[in-house]
């Protein structure tokens, strides 16, 4: 199990931060309208972890990216490409979790 984990995670989130920062900059470029009105045209300077706690207004912005890619809601673009990117983001944050979930249960 440890070695699953050790695996998991780093590919994991690797993985996520790839495919996030793909979804954002196919979402700036195939449909503006959504990236700016939907999302608020976050950037993944934005969207990064650690400046969530201190600042609300980006925590705001990273619970509405999270919402909208959890949500499958890119699937209702009806766009091949980001419905990919955006599949791959879902699987790489489940990834992350069941390497710590993996390193839990040792």
């Amino acid at each position: 199990m440890d070695e699953f984990a050790i695996i998991t995670i780093p590919v994991g989130l690797l993985g996520g931060w790839l495919f996030r920062s793909l979804l954002l900059r196919a979402l700036r470029l195939r449909h503006p309208s959504t990236f700016y009105s939907v999302l608020g045209a976050p950037t993944m300077k934005q969207l990064d972890d650690r400046g969530a706690a201190l600042v609300p207004s980006r925590g705001r912005l990273q619970m509405r990216f999270l919402r909208y890619l959890w949500g499958g809601e890119f699937i209702a673009l009806r766009d091949g490409w980001i419905t990919f990117v955006g599949v791959g983001a879902v699987i790489s944050h489940i990834a992350v979790v069941a390497g710590f979930v993996a390193l839990a249960a040792r």
